[in-house]
């Protein structure tokens, strides 16, 4: 009896030097207990002490959860003197509760058994039965490979008649002890998109694909990662994250995404590659991975799919050095020579105009046209960057829509696709609010108001047209499909947000037009432009004069439709006429407007004062008087006077924001001083 004895004692106490483990399948735990008698038996026996050897083994299926055998000894004194020695062997189920925090195990477990009892060392006086009990253990998980902690346990003997013999209650101090189970990690699948050279900045931060993975080993995976790695077109594996921990006979499904190189742009024609996956993880503290390869296709730089309009924004390369040398000198043209009404507007028709001069043509792609392309979401259609369109001075409806877009994103307009069934075509952003331009165009309905700004729509497949026909043919489509709701405007900014551009531009110089020749195709269709709008809003003025007879207010207003459209020669004679007539309020401002054009700045205050004597309450005179002292460089004098917009106004103010000298907006905006003139029609 006393070699059992000691023989279980010592086991208890030095398997978690023997066995160094942590949570896995199979475990040992070590209780050495002091034994308190509860009610029945506390008059029979004292407090005594013993230790239990439990050997666990954690289920497969669902590892929280186990069977286990006991094997036990304790000793009780008598309190008549000698004492008990109790034998027991037994087994049981187990629950291994959440963790506390990071290191904390808690556990539950039930037992039952046999256990056999000897007074002292007299076998004659001994006998066995069935116990029972349960308990529970909080145990720290010191290192990978070993737990410590304390445990209460519970124990019924009973006796032969059917009551019990003695029941206690065991704390102890507690030690677990794991061996490891096996490990075995299954790739289930892999999926891995097509990958298109222009959208790589868009998959740094999305998914080309996804792995499955199962865990067919014994023991829990933890912080479980995925990278990918192709050679030649990634300087590093990317990594992704997957779940903290996948228990034995689960599976987790981990998307990754890609960190691609630039000179994935290099790739002139389809090709396969191969992409090393690499999974690592936990298994019992210890890192392991597993290593595998796919092939995937990478298509050519050129190569796109129309599942998703956005995505040709990522062609639309604005700083390609051949289209902001072309940007930079058509907004100066335009700056230089005639710039009214809008100056986004006025550089939109001198890139259309200069496209025409240079030769541009529409011409349908036979491979991939884009009516039977944009029907097929995922057909793989070749798209050509602007400086390739400009070099093969042509292109299909998508070509000539990114090339357009990047010239006038590349001197800051902000531009949109607009797709209707079949086909795509562009939009400009105006400077001019959209509630303004219906006094300065007489087309007004030609313009689209989307998120509270005027865009112009043109059909650029029309390069070979004047501006004002692809305009026209633009706005013909968008409403005819509005109306069904098939017609949609997209903006640059909008679609910048998910595909960036990509720096792709053709290494050979392009002899783009001088400016010249696009100064002569801009000045005759920005003639045109101008005729038509001044024909169209004045016609109506001069026959009511021809009824009624003129007045300063219908000579006025003639003056200011000409003052828009740049003819301030006209204008000023209207202006003057309408002064001779009466000292009429409106004419003074617009005169002293027209000076302020020609940076007569001292002689445009000179004018503003006179129609204040006339006027104190007008918004827009003061708006006026600010500008004028901008110029002169009075800017105390010009924050004052715009003070009083800001009281009279808010809403005018706030449009006019880039006047306000103690405005950020103001040095940040590209504004010039003289844009966005406001040419009172009549009295306010």
């Amino acid at each position: 009896m006393k070699k059992v004895v000691f023989l279980i004692l010592l086991l208890s106490l030095t398997t978690p030097m023997l066995f160094p483990q942590s949570e896995s399948t199979f475990t040992i735990h070590a209780l050495p207990h002091a034994e308190l008698p509860l009610t029945f038996g506390a008059d029979l026996f004292d407090m005594g002490a013993g230790a239990d050897l439990d050997f666990e083994v954690r289920m497969p299926f669902r590892p929280v959860l186990g069977v286990q055998a006991e094997l036990g000894y304790s000793y009780l004194p008598l309190l008549t003197g000698d004492g008990v020695n109790f034998i027991n062997a037994g087994g049981g189920l187990s629950l291994t509760l959440p963790r506390i925090g990071a290191s904390i195990v808690p556990s539950l477990f039930s037992k039952t058994g046999y256990y056999y009892g000897v007074i002292g060392d007299e076998t004659a006086d001994s006998g066995g039965n069935l116990y029972f009990g349960g308990g529970g253990r909080f145990t720290w998980a010191a290192s990978p490979n070993f737990n410590l902690g304390l445990a209460v346990q519970y124990k019924n003997y009973l006796d032969g008649f059917g009551g019990m013999l003695h029941h206690a209650l065991n704390i102890g101090l507690a030690s677990s002890f794991n061996f490891h189970g096996s490990s075995k990690l299954e790739i289930m699948g892999s999926f891995f998109k097509d990958i298109f050279p222009v959208q790589y900045k868009y998959y740094s931060e999305n998914s080309i694909g996804s792995i499955e993975i199962l865990n067919e080993g014994s023991v829990p995976y933890e912080s479980v990662t995925v990278s990918v790695f192709i050679d030649k077109y990634m300087d590093n594996p990317t990594a992704a994250s997957g779940p903290d921990v996948i228990e034995p006979g689960e599976s987790a499904v981990i998307e990754f995404s890609a960190l691609f190189a630039e000179n994935v742009l290099d790739i002139t024609e389809a090709t396969i590659v191969s992409a090393e996956i690499n999974v690592e993880f936990l298994e019992n503290g210890k890192q392991r991975s597993e290593s595998f390869s796919e092939q995937i296709r990478i298509y050519d730089r050129h190569a796109m799919t129309w599942d998703d309009t956005r995505k040709a924004a990522a062609f639309v390369n604005y700083k390609d050095p051949v289209v902001i040398s072309a940007g930079k000198m058509l907004s100066h043209l335009v700056k230089s020579t005639v710039n009214v009404v809008d100056v986004n507007l006025c550089t939109a028709i001198a890139v259309h105009q200069a496209l025409g001069a240079y030769g541009m043509e529409y011409v349908i792609d036979p491979t991939s046209p884009f009516t039977e392309f944009s029907g097929d979401a995922m057909a793989v259609d070749y798209i050509q960057f602007p400086s390739n369109t400009i070099d093969y001075r042509s292109g299909d409806c998508d070509d000539l829509s990114i090339l357009y877009t990047s010239i006038l994103q590349s001197v800051g307009i902000d531009t949109a696709f607009i797709t209707v069934p079949g086909h795509i075509f562009i939009a400009l952003a105006l400077k001019t609010a959209p509630e303004d331009l219906k006094k300065v165009i007489s087309t007004s309905g030609d313009i689209i108001e989307y998120n509270g700004r005027a865009w112009v729509p043109v059909e650029i497949t029309m390069v070979a047209n004047p501006f004002m026909q692809a305009w026209k043919a633009g706005a013909k489509q968008w409403h005819e499909y509005e109306v069904s709701g098939e017609s949609e405007l997209i903006p640059m900014s909008e679609s910048w947000k998910l595909y960036e551009p990509v720096g792709f531009s053709v290494a050979k110089g392009i002899d783009f037009l001088s400016e010249d020749e696009a100064s002569s195709a801009y000045l005759q269709e920005i003639e045109r432009f101008i005729n038509r709008e001044i024909y169209a809003q004045t016609d109506g003025i001069n026959r009511t004069i021809e009824r009624r007879g003129k007045t300063a207010r219908s000579l006025n207003k003639l003056g200011t439709v000409y003052a828009r459209y740049g003819k301030t020669v006209e204008a000023f004679d209207y202006f003057e006429q309408a002064l001779a007539m009466e000292n009429y309020y409106p004419a003074l401002v617009n005169i002293g407007n027209l000076l302020l054009l020609e940076n007569d700045f001292q002689g445009a205050v000179e004018k503003y004062r006179s129609a204040e004597k006339l006027s104190t309450r007008s918004a827009a005179l003061y708006l006026q008087m600010s500008r004028a002292y901008s110029g002169l460089g009075m800017f105390d004098m010009a924050e004052e006077t715009f003070s009083k917009v800001k009281q009279s106004d808010p809403a005018l103010a706030e449009r006019y924001e880039f006047i306000d000298t103690t405005s950020s907006t103001a040095r940040a905006s590209g504004y010039s001083l003289t844009d966005n003139m406001i040419w009172l029609e009549e009295e306010e």
